[in-house]
């Protein structure tokens, strides 16, 4: 359970969810959607906040809690440029660490102790569940219907259930992704690397003349489809990953930026490596033509 009770200035003026939020220690795990290690919920305890969202820490690593008035902050809303309002008191809070990748409603979050210490007031109150399975299409029908009953009967009461079920699995759409990439890398792989053994005939009759073994030979193949399909997976790869890189850092100062974490490493790890060593297996594989050794023999 979760208790919103105050907003930024900024937020509480557009009418965006509190920044601030109340949540027993024993709820952490259900509400922040991650294991909390056992020395961050001690320190939540003992007085730390846990922050999810990074705009609020201040400089020196700590967050303040800065207070102000209904009156300031309603004066505000004729006005949109106006500054924020001054705070009529401020307390700084340190931070415990925990990593949260994903982006939620409450950037700070205390606990009930705290907020007693340091005299915040609360109201209002988010509950929030965890299930083993997602609920049915059924439950959630009637859970709705529960809050608008509910509703109804106390109308300065706002209910309505929310179930969030997070993205779907992207599994599906990356093998097709990486099949259809595959079809292309190898067949342009079998064209170059057809050419490159023609070209090499001439140098295969010489490394055969000269006690080249065809174990040597199969080496060099393996090699040099290494390098043709190699160098155009990695940077085809890393042509890919450069914008993304350039989207995380033009928005480190923006709510949940994106993270170069986000990124589907193991299938980028499959093209840009496993795919080129394929290749290069199965060029080995082949074996290299009989050298036709005439011409040498004639000018021997």
């Amino acid at each position: 359970m979760i208790e919103p009770t105050c907003a930024t200035a900024d937020s509480a003026i557009s009418g965006s969810h509190p920044a601030l939020g109340v949540v027993a220690a024993s709820d952490l795990d259900a509400v922040l959607g991650v294991a909390v290690p056992d020395s961050a919920r001690a320190a939540f305890r003992d007085g730390a906040a846990l922050v999810t969202d990074p705009r609020f820490v201040a400089a020196d690593g700590r967050v303040v809690l800065n207070t102000v008035t209904v009156q300031d902050v309603e004066s505000n809303y004729s006005d949109e440029a106006a500054p924020a309002p001054a705070p009529v008191a401020s307390r700084a809070v340190e931070v415990a660490e925990i990593a949260i990748p994903h982006a939620l409603p409450w950037g700070v979050v205390i606990a009930p102790q705290t907020a007693e210490a340091i005299g915040v007031d609360r109201g209002g109150v988010t509950l929030i569940s965890a299930y083993d399975q997602p609920p049915s299409l059924t439950t959630m029908d009637r859970l709705r219907a529960d809050a608008a009953s509910s509703s109804r009967a106390h109308p300065d009461v706002y209910m309505y259930p929310h179930f969030e079920s997070g993205p779907p699995a992207p599994a599906t759409w990356l093998w097709l992704i990486l099949g259809a990439t595959a079809v292309l890398v190898v067949g342009a792989s079998a064209v170059a690397l057809g050419l490159a053994r023609v070209e090499r005939r001439p140098d295969d009759a010489t490394l055969a003349a000269v006690g080249g073994s065809r174990r040597l030979r199969r080496g060099i193949a393996f090699w040099q489809a290494l390098v043709i399909a190699g160098m155009g997976a990695v940077t085809g790869a890393v042509a890919r990953i450069l914008p993304v890189w350039g989207v995380v850092l033009a928005s480190q100062n923006s709510y949940s930026p994106p993270q170069l974490t986000d990124l589907p490493w193991p299938w980028l790890a499959l093209l840009a490596v496993g795919l080129p060593l394929a290749i290069a297996l199965v060029s080995w594989l082949v074996p290299p033509r009989h050298p036709d050794l005439t011409r040498r023999t004639a000018i021997a």
